[in-house]
């Protein structure tokens, strides 16, 4: 991954979009308007002003503004309408709408043989006063990094929350190699470029998820109907199998520390274990009767859920691991896939009643739940890092137009569904945690 940098502190960064058509200027400063409109916290109209006037490359500021309209709009707070270079909102009109409005100017000059320093000008059209400047300095042209960074800038002063667009995620595709259907892990920004494959099976791959530090990969190969463990170390490149036996492993995840959990079905008996690449050893930690299964620690890994069939339903437990006392969330329905936000006082779940799927939250302190989206099918979610953002699957039903799998996300706080546009079918979502 690339590193970007303010002041001596590096970041880490990751995560895309494409966009519409915003075209060239003739004049110094390209000018490329467009209104932002927040939802529920009054609204707010900006004019974006590219300022080629310091040597800057026009055609590449604007690809930068692309960047930045899709992430604004994605995130489900901004209806954004472009208007033609040039053509710049009148005072009058911002006055008669009572909207606030503000001017931000970027630019891009040239530092070393492929670097980039980016400025970023945030004003109030109404007086001269600067709301907010920053300058960061990149190691190489790359505009997604870039535009992105940009965008949470933006968004965290309108919004009042972290950003989340210069993140990665990783996914599940199929591919055709000839006639052969190939199944690949990959990682990409939310629209699909910057795509890197992370490993690649003519067998079925499912359920991928990451580490804490992003160095090591545990995911489901299914051949031959069995689903089995394996994993990529990207630090040492080491990568096959977890375990070395016939036994039947999925639905994993990865503690803070690494440790992995996962579920283990013996003499026809599902139960929840965690072990540690490379030792062989194994822990259980569920003993009943009933199927248990699809667990996921807490960002704390004091705590995991997941989810059981012991009520004759599909519920979440949540169990703490040092004392392995529990209790069951969810009155009715049926539950899945439970994801812990990123504070660990809520879980993301799907639910299934009345012939649909739901991706929801619930909060653990009070166990009210709330429903985010409903269609005939939805499966996986995850939450970004700001806690706010959740991306999971979404399916039709067979032959339908649009039935493939693609991925999702939605917003919990402006509701906004919006799907990536990315350009294979695609599941099993996982966000990067940095």
């Amino acid at each position: 991954m690339r590193y970007l940098t303010s002041g001596t502190a590096p970041v880490r960064l990751a995560l895309c979009a494409a966009l519409v058509w915003l075209g060239l200027g003739g004049a110094a400063v390209a000018q490329v308007t467009f209104n932002v409109e927040g939802r529920g916290q009054g609204s707010v109209r900006i004019n974006l002003n590219l300022d080629d006037s310091n040597g800057g490359n026009r055609g590449e500021l604007i690809s930068l503004a692309r960047f930045v309209q899709r992430d604004l709009h994605s995130s489900g707070f901004f209806s954004i309408a472009v208007l033609p270079p040039g053509t710049r909102s009148t005072q009058s009109n911002w006055q008669s709408t009572e909207v606030a409005a503000y001017t931000t100017r970027l630019s891009s000059t040239t530092s070393g043989p492929s670097g980039r320093i980016v400025s970023v000008e945030l004003n109030d059209a109404g007086t001269p006063k600067t709301l907010l400047r920053r300058q960061f300095q990149v190691s190489e042209n790359d505009a997604p990094l870039i535009g992105h960074t940009i965008s949470d800038i933006l968004y965290q002063y309108f919004v009042g929350r972290e950003g989340y667009f210069a993140t990665k995620i990783a996914y599940v595709r199929q591919v055709r190699n000839g006639n052969r259907r190939q199944f690949e892990i990959v990682s990409s920004y939310v629209d699909g470029s910057d795509l890197q494959v992370l490993t690649t099976s003519s067998a079925e791959l499912a359920s991928p998820r990451l580490s804490a530090d992003g160095n090591t990969l545990v995911y489901v190969r299914i051949s031959n109907e069995r689903p089995q463990l394996f994993f990529s170390d990207f630090n040492s490149g080491r990568n096959g199998a977890v375990f070395r036996d016939r036994e039947l492993r999925f639905g994993p995840d990865i503690g803070p520390d690494g440790t992995i959990f996962y579920t283990k079905v013996i003499n026809g008996n599902a139960d929840i274990y965690r072990a540690r690449i490379g030792s062989g050893a194994e822990t259980r930690l569920t003993f009943a009767p009933s199927i248990e299964t699809a667990s996921s620690v807490s960002p704390d890994g004091s705590r995991m859920a997941y989810i059981t069939d012991g009520t004759g339903a599909l519920r979440i437990v949540v169990q703490d691991l040092a004392g392995g006392s529990s209790r069951t969330i969810g009155a009715s329905g049926y539950y899945g896939s439970p994801s812990w936000s990123p504070d660990g006082t809520m879980l993301a779940f799907t639910k299934q009643g009345g012939g649909t799927f739901s991706i929801g939250v619930v909060s653990l302190d009070t166990l009210e739940e709330r429903l985010l989206s409903t269609s005939y099918f939805e499966e996986h979610p995850v939450w970004a890092k700001n806690g706010r953002v959740l991306l999971f699957e979404r399916s039709g039903r067979s032959g339908e137009s649009g039935g493939g799998s693609s991925l999702w996300q939605v917003d919990l706080d402006s509701a906004g569904l919006y799907r990536l546009p990315l350009e294979t079918p695609a599941s099993d979502p996982v966000w990067f945690a940095k």
